[in-house]
């Protein structure tokens, strides 16, 4: 069994705003499961365009990578994700 990690916000964002979390990401998803509450993606798919318009980017271009990004890893129910949120902030 390959290892399972939790993937919030905000390492969802640098994900796509960046290179070595994205590539992280490929490079070990076949290998690796990374779980992301449904909630995250939504909150991304809110945020990320207004974020990367300020940093003078695309903002399509950041929802594509985004996008691309939720190919490699699995959404999870937010009921899955609350019950572990306490033990995953320790």
């Amino acid at each position: 069994m390959g290892s399972r990690s939790l993937i919030d916000a905000n390492i969802l964002v640098r994900a796509v705003l960046g290179k070595r979390v994205r590539e992280v990401i490929g490079t070990y998803a076949g290998q690796a499961s990374f779980f992301v509450p449904e909630t995250v993606v939504a909150e991304a798919e809110e945020h990320l365009p207004a974020l990367v318009a300020r940093r003078g980017g695309d903002p399509a271009k950041a929802l594509r990578v985004l996008r691309s990004l939720c190919g490699l890893v699995e959404p999870i129910g937010n009921e899955a994700y609350y019950a572990y949120e306490a033990e995953a902030r320790e």
